[in-house]
């Protein structure tokens, strides 16, 4: 028997959880914190590999495992960042998905997670540049806030299949890069507040 630390992916509150040779791999969590409901597949890692882009400020991740019945499988997942996240041979992992996304890869071995964050933001990334604050700021508030609201998640969804069209069409236009500058310095202003007011809010409620 093997305790380990689940991370929830809304307010990354951790609590113990005990796992044997017979657990099954996905496991239905619901975070006592925050109530955000997630569902979590731990593994044991088989072998990593992962290939990174500083241009494009991203990295693209393979991770094969066997899960505790002796299984073999593979997961592969874009992160929006260079950097690259450690897994070993053996070493005990769990992947956090809500509503089917990654949205948490942990290294119970070394207690060490990564938050997943998905490069698909083209507007902003056509505005700003792959590796702004501004980039950074807009896909934060996405991940803490619209992806785990009900109404909002339909929404980034439809984003993700409008915006790379209209970035194809319209990129040589100064005029739409002009506007979209407009429209999404408030959305950024509000964003940034909004993401710093929930970190003192989770920061006092540690304390107390």
């Amino acid at each position: 028997m093997t305790t380990i630390k689940i991370v929830c992916p809304k307010c990354e509150s951790q609590f113990p959880y005990e796992i044997t040779s017979s657990s099954e791999s996905f496991h239905k969590f619901r975070c006592s914190d925050c109530h955000q409901i997630f569902v979590s597949r731990i593994v044991r890692v088989r072998a990593k590999r992962s290939r990174g882009s500083k241009k494009e400020n991203k990295r693209h991740f393979s991770v094969r495992f066997y899960d505790f019945s002796g299984n073999e499988g593979l997961i592969e997942f874009d992160n929006a960042s260079s950097e690259d996240f450690e897994l070993r041979a053996r070493d005990i992992a769990v992947f956090t998905y809500v509503k089917e996304k990654l949205r948490i890869v942990q290294n119970c071995t070394i207690n060490y997670y990564l938050k997943v964050s998905s490069p698909r933001c083209f507007l902003a990334t056509y505005v700003y540049g792959p590796a702004s604050e501004e980039l950074a700021i807009l896909r934060g508030f996405r991940d803490k806030i619209l992806l785990s609201s009900m109404f909002f998640s339909p929404t980034v969804e439809l984003y993700y299949h409008v915006s790379p069209i209209a970035v194809t069409w319209l990129r040589d236009n100064r005029l739409f890069k002009d506007v979209l500058l407009i429209l999404l310095k408030p959305v950024v202003s509000f964003a940034k507040w909004y993401l710093q007011r929930d970190q003192r809010n989770r920061s006092e409620g540690s304390t107390s």
